[in-house]
């Protein structure tokens, strides 16, 4: 039995052993209301989960990653053992260079991106201006996100390249699917039994293909660093240019690397896009006001766009806000490995081999934070001008941890946030939108994560008197 924490204010256990199924985070969403703020233990069915109160996370941020570690919860989370993502564990050098190097260099990749993204858009997506179109728009937007993924990573002209562009999408479904399928099966059979998941097969085949690209390129900016030229802005020229020993710039780490910041980025992006067009086609009224605010920037800048305009779009940041409030991508934020016993302020005590969360989802429920909290209500954020300017929507400080918080929250949030947003205006423009049973696609629940399935469909049919934007 695992241990029972011993501390000031804590609840009873929730969950039983084996228990992974989503009645154990509808106990999440019950006992936070019983427990009234209160710490409590969660038994996941395979760690036992300390559920804290989000008051806590400042003195939380201020504890090192030898006490509680974001990326060890990550990898048991996502069972990085079995499909690959447990390579962080080993290193945070890319967190490094993504934040430090590829991060400011947006100005740089934006043109290239969004055209790119652009040019996807035109041949994944229907055409017809008198046609309705049922399309899958997940995976296209999935290939899209990946357009602008590769060339962040690898650089022209690999980035272009049909086989890894979908090679990252593939990869990126695979990685989570062996995950959640594998989270179904008690923790001592995993090892045995994914093998006989045929995502495991899929993730090794897209695995091989990953790697066969990575590798040259690893080499070929070794030999850059070795002759003295200057780094290239993508991720990989950046990581060899800055890393101290033949670990940091070992090829197969860093096929590992890619392959995990891949399956982190792209299809949560992805998801973010289709999720917030889903609620403004459900709500016509507030799309009409996210078009019209796209309509007075475009006229500002005669279709010229920049990078520092997506910073403006107000009203479009606090949709994605909305969204990402009332539907969030998992229940359950703030996740950290406790390392070390330690000893809150409060006197709670956090015992080595626990993990800690937040109940995100109940905290974007709360009605002190947020008025009518059930309803959905694209400009909320908007309503407040000064704090919403104050806390955009890629700020690592939201009510909501959609990003997490401190030190170690997303480190890719400014790139996917960027991403989607030309996405989402390039679609909200250019289309108008439907849904073939009348109603918006309804989300599914496994485990704490909540996501529209692959086949989820849209009516999509091209705007006669759409505005003419160029990135």
């Amino acid at each position: 039995m695992p241990a029972i924490i011993t501390g000031v204010g804590i609840g009873r256990r929730c969950g039983r052993k084996g228990e992974i199924s989503n009645s154990l985070l509808q106990r999440v969403d019950a006992d936070f209301y019983q427990f009234k703020g209160r710490p409590y233990l969660l038994n996941r069915g395979d760690v036992d989960m300390v559920v804290l109160p989000p008051e806590l996370i400042p003195e939380l941020n201020t504890l090192s990653q030898n006490v509680i570690n974001s990326r060890r919860s990550h990898s048991t989370t996502l069972l990085g053992h079995l499909n690959g993502i447990n390579v962080v564990l080993e290193t945070s050098f890319h967190v490094k260079i993504l934040l430090n190097k590829v991060t400011p260099s947006l100005p740089y990749f934006f043109k290239s991106a969004a055209s790119r993204i652009q040019e996807t858009l035109g041949y994944e997506f229907p055409q017809s201006t008198t046609m309705w179109t049922a399309v899958k728009p997940l995976d296209r937007a999935a290939l899209c996100i990946s357009r602008a993924i590769t060339l962040m990573i690898f650089g022209a002209p690999t980035c272009d390249n049909p086989e890894l562009i979908r090679a990252f999408v593939d990869h990126a479904e695979n990685v989570f699917s062996v995950a959640f399928v594998m989270r179904l099966v008690p923790w001592f059979l995993q090892r045995s039994l994914v093998w006989l998941n045929p995502f495991t097969w899929h993730l090794r085949k897209t695995w091989e293909i990953l790697k066969g690209f990575v590798t040259p390129r690893v080499e070929h900016s070794l030999l850059e660093k070795q002759r003295g030229l200057p780094p290239g802005a993508d991720l990989i020229s950046s990581m060899i240019h800055s890393a101290k020993d033949s670990k940091e710039a070992d090829p197969e780490r860093i096929a590992g690397i890619i392959a995990s910041t891949a399956a982190g980025a792209i299809h949560s992006s992805a998801a973010l896009v289709i999720s917030v067009i889903a609620h403004l086609a459900a709500h016509p009224l507030f799309l009409e006001e996210i078009r019209e605010e796209i309509r007075m920037k475009n006229e500002e800048l005669g279709g010229q766009w920049n990078i520092n305009v997506f910073q403006d779009l107000l009203k479009l940041d606090s949709a994605m806000k909305e969204t990402t409030r009332i539907a969030p991508s998992t229940r359950i934020v703030y996740m950290r490995a406790i390392l070390e016993n330690h000893t809150l302020s409060t006197g709670l005590e956090l015992k080595k081999g626990q993990y800690l969360c937040v109940s995100g989802a109940n905290r974007a429920m709360d009605p002190t934070l947020f008025p009518n909290p059930e309803e959905y209500d694209a400009l909320r954020a908007f309503k407040d001008l000064d704090g919403h300017r104050t806390r955009p929507f890629n700020n690592s400080h939201a009510e909501d941890f959609r990003w997490g918080s401190g030190r170690w929250a997303c480190p890719g949030r400014y790139i996917a946030t960027l991403l989607t947003k030309i996405i989402i205006v390039k679609l909200v423009n250019e289309y108008d939108f439907g849904f073939p049973t009348g109603s918006p696609p309804q989300t599914t629940s496994l485990h704490e994560f909540n996501f529209m399935l692959p086949n989820t469909e849209f009516l999509m049919r091209r705007r006669e008197k759409s505005l003419y934007i160029e990135f």
